[in-house]
C-alpha cells in the first residue's frame, strides 16, 4: 500500500482566529458604527459552526455558533454585577441580541468564518473553582425565524398589487 503522511502545516503558518463580540450594540444598529471587542484569550478549545443543509434533501437551518468560554473570574455570568460587560447599553446584564463574529487571519488577509448574533450565555460549573460560559449565538434567519410579523397584510397586498387573475 501507499503511505501518505497528512502532518499539519507549522504552527506559524496556521490561521490567527480571533472572537469579537459588540456588547454595546444591538440587532438594529449599523454594522460600520459598531464598536468590537476582542474576547478571544477566553476561549476554551474548538468552537463549533453549524450552517446550511445537514443532508440534501433538508431546508436550509440558520447558522450558529457555539463556543465555550473560561468564565472562572464570571465576566460571561449574565447577572453578574461585577463583569466589565455588565450593563453595556442595558441595565439587565449580559443579554441576547448581541453582534458576534468570528475571523480567520492566514497569510496576512481576514477571512469571516462566522457573523450573528448571541442567543445564550451559559453558566457551566464543572467544579469549585472553574467555571465555563457557554456562547450560543445564531444568524439572521435565525433571527427572523423567531421574529412574529404584525402586519399579515404585507402578503395578500402585494398579490393583490400584482393584478392576478386569480386569488
Amino acid at each position: 500500500g501507499t503511505a501518505y503522511n497528512a502532518s499539519l502545516p507549522p504552527f506559524s503558518q496556521m490561521p490567527i482566529v480571533s472572537l469579537e463580540i459588540a456588547f454595546n450594540n444591538n440587532i438594529f444598529d449599523p454594522i460600520p458604527s459598531m464598536v468590537w471587542t476582542d474576547i478571544t484569550q477566553y476561549m476554551n478549545k474548538d468552537a463549533t459552526i453549524k450552517y446550511g443543509r445537514q443532508h440534501a434533501l433538508d431546508g436550509t437551518a440558520a447558522a450558529t455558533l457555539e463556543v465555550n468560554l473560561n468564565d472562572r473570574d464570571g465576566r460571561f455570568t449574565p447577572y453578574n454585577t461585577g463583569s466589565p460587560y455588565y450593563g453595556n447599553g442595558q441595565t439587565t446584564g449580559l443579554i441576547p441580541g448581541k453582534p458576534v463574529k468570528m475571523t480567520a487571519q492566514y497569510a496576512g488577509v481576514g477571512y469571516s468564518m462566522y457573523w450573528g448574533y448571541v442567543s445564550s450565555w451559559s453558566p457551566i460549573v464543572s467544579d469549585q473553582l472553574n467555571q465555563d460560559a457557554k456562547l450560543t449565538a445564531t444568524d439572521l434567519l435565525g433571527v427572523l425565524g423567531k421574529a412574529y410579523l404584525a402586519n399579515t397584510f404585507i402578503y395578500p397586498n402585494r398579490v393583490i398589487a400584482d393584478n392576478p387573475a386569480a386569488y
